[in-house]
């Protein structure tokens, strides 16, 4: 029987997605409840009961990172490197309260530009990065090959609302950013799911 999984991430990298379909593929109990945040209280039932969930750093304290981080469970981090497309669609999904492909329903309207504070997204990548360093036995993947393990269904066909919150200075920015991180000076084109 496979280990549990602990799903390591930041939002919009596909990671809801990834988390329920490797559970069905390698048959194995799943939390498919936005990822732990502050509320730990269901923590010990997950534990107990060996069921693979998600974290997202950004939204734990320090002690429960690290508590996490010694469980006897396969640790996998997904971060989409490509931070600029992270960032324009975080703003799409600020912007039509779209967040996964499942809350898609007909025509999309986007009469409100919400555009992301860039401060949030470097603190979902870094945070990742901090449990990243401090990681043992991980496994490091990227959102594309996510989406290839999940073939069709990890498309939400929403690329083409982006241009709505495109900004040349943002994109720099965030490219400088990401570049510091040692999760994506490491991330290996090799990497298998």
């Amino acid at each position: 029987m496979s280990k549990p999984l602990l799903l390591w991430s930041h939002p919009r990298s596909a990671s809801s997605q990834y988390l329920e379909e490797y559970c069905r593929h390698k048959n194995i109990l799943c939390d498919k409840t936005e990822p732990l945040q502050h509320d730990t209280s269901q923590l010990h039932h997950l534990i107990t009961n060996k069921v693979s969930f998600k974290v997202m750093p950004c939204y734990l304290k320090y002690d429960t990172r690290d508590t996490l981080l010694d469980l006897d469970y396969e640790h996998v981090f997904l971060f989409r490197k490509d931070i600029y497309r992270q960032y324009l669609s975080f703003c799409f999904a600020q912007s039509t309260n779209i967040f996964h492909s499942s809350h898609i329903k007909g025509k999309i309207n986007i009469t409100t530009k919400h555009h992301a504070d860039l401060n949030i997204i470097r603190n979902f990548y870094y945070s990742l990065d901090q449990a990243y360093k401090k990681s043992k036995n991980t496994r490091l993947i990227e959102t594309g090959d996510a989406i290839r393990f999940l073939g069709d269904i990890g498309f939400q066909g929403t690329d083409e609302y982006y241009k709505h919150f495109d900004n040349i200075n943002v994109k720099r920015e965030l490219e400088k950013f990401v570049r510091t991180l040692e999760m994506y000076k490491n991330y290996d084109l090799q990497s298998t799911i």
